[in-house]
């Protein structure tokens, strides 16, 4: 019997995470639409850089995502005016794209895996994981 409650809870448990990450996909999407951002199956990783909240850790991040300023599976969406850290080498690049937007979805920097476009892991940086933080 206990087996069976295990099982069960186990069960219930995946399924919700399952939900999750589909409404995190969902709103993914429409947060994307409203910048006119469509994502194709071939964007495994979306780095969202903003100026807000750690500003060392945005400052590091912004070092770290220059190593991905050519790859064509990443996307880079910059939500910075630059006066942080420099975004000069993230200008003019195919995968970067350079917003102003004041929505609370783009207000925090992180990264996205994707698969399919749809979220397979987000990570938000912090002062917590910046310094093991590998791209």
């Amino acid at each position: 019997m206990k087996a069976k409650i295990f099982f069960l809870f186990f069960s219930l448990l995946i399924l919700q995470n399952c939900k999750n990450n589909t409404s995190k996909s969902e709103e993914l999407q429409t947060e994307l639409k409203k910048i006119n951002i469509v994502l194709n199956s071939n964007i495994t990783t979306l780095f969202i850089l903003t100026d807000n909240d750690c500003y060392s850790c945005n400052k590091k991040f912004s070092v770290l995502l220059k190593e991905k300023l050519n790859d064509r599976n990443s996307l880079i969406i910059l939500n910075s005016k630059g006066l942080i850290y420099d975004i000069s080498e993230f200008k003019n690049k195919k995968n970067v794209i350079k917003i102003n937007s004041s929505d609370s979805f783009f207000q925090k920097t992180k990264i996205i895996k994707l698969r399919d476009t749809k979220i397979v892991s987000d990570i938000q940086i912090s002062i917590k994981n910046i310094d093991d933080l590998k791209i």
